[in-house]
């Protein structure tokens, strides 16, 4: 009697372990299935591009959320080769400026605009696809509205009509699209695209996909609604900017006349102009000079800004 209770124990232990080594085993399955997805609908080290180390990836995430939804809205990827690249250019122009002007006001005013200029062509980038995507955005809407009323489902109507537009609405969409085909829902995939370019636009179109998910009924009139307010919206833009096109050119020719100023008179009398570089007071005049230039114009720029 002994022994066949302690063969019954000895049989229900087995089993336990059996059955808890295959609990843990769906586990670890479940758990690769789940990081293989996720995988698939966020970036990995593996899919940087040639050139972003893990490192530089780092060191972007823990910049201002201004310059990160830049360089989203510009689709720039910075490359290990591109900073080491712009670092040195930018070393070996001070350090030419600290032998041809002894001192700190050169090498400064060299590392100052060294570091200015790409973040003005960035932001001037953003901007030029920003506009592209904002202009082809109604007939985008058009052709999923189009799509949908000849039979299509609004998840096939919104792939085939990101596939077939123009590069600068697939640039942005693309990656949303991909995590559609990998089985994330409609609104969340489309948020997170509007949540890394932090566009008021593409905010809309989340807001009536999500309210059709939730809600139901046909989303063919919300889209055309969308897209009459979007070309209204750009109408009105485009009126504020030839309303204040002679403010804006004002600002421009008060902007460039200092530097241009400055250089005809190097030219016609360089004796009067190099007190500004011979000198150490000059130097420092010339650095106070600059920093207020630059001040003027960027309190212009935030004066020409137009938001509607």
């Amino acid at each position: 009697m002994t022994g066949l209770v302690l063969f019954a124990g000895v049989l229900l232990l087995v089993a336990v372990i059996w059955a808890s080594a295959r609990q843990s085993g769906e586990r670890r399955e479940a758990s690769a299935l789940l990081s293989r997805r996720l995988i698939t609908l966020t970036p990995s080290l593996a899919e940087l591009p040639v050139g972003q180390a893990a490192w530089l990836t780092r060191l972007i995430t823990r910049t201002p959320l201004s310059f990160r939804r830049t360089l989203a809205r510009a689709d720039v990827v910075i490359t290990t080769e591109m900073l080491l690249g712009g670092a040195a250019i930018v070393a070996a122009l001070a350090l030419v400026a600290a032998l041809q002007w002894p001192g700190v006001t050169a090498p400064l005013a060299v590392i100052a605009v060294g570091l200015m200029l790409p973040l003005l062509h960035l932001q001037r980038l953003a901007a030029r696809r920003m506009a592209a995507f904002v202009a082809l955005l109604p007939h985008y809407l058009d052709s999923i509205r189009q799509l949908l009323a000849i039979g299509n489902s609004f998840q096939q109507a919104l792939l085939r009509s990101t596939e077939d537009a123009g590069l600068p609405i697939q640039r942005y969409l693309q990656p949303a699209m991909r995590r559609i085909r990998n089985g994330a829902p409609l609104p969340e995939a489309l948020d997170t695209v509007a949540s890394r370019i932090d566009m008021a636009e593409l905010y809309m179109m989340v807001a009536t996909v999500r309210t059709n998910a939730r809600f139901g009924g046909s989303v063919g009139p919300m889209l055309a609604g969308l897209g009459n307010l979007l070309r209204n919206r750009a109408r009105v833009i485009r009126e504020l900017s030839a309303a204040s096109a002679e403010t804006r050119m004002s600002a421009i020719i008060l902007c460039a006349l200092p530097p241009v100023a400055m250089i005809l008179i190097s030219l016609i009398n360089y004796g009067y102009m190099k007190y500004l570089w011979e000198t150490e007071a000059g130097r420092h005049l010339l650095m106070f000079g600059f920093g207020f230039q630059m001040l003027g114009v960027l309190t212009m720029r935030r004066l020409m800004r137009l938001d509607f």
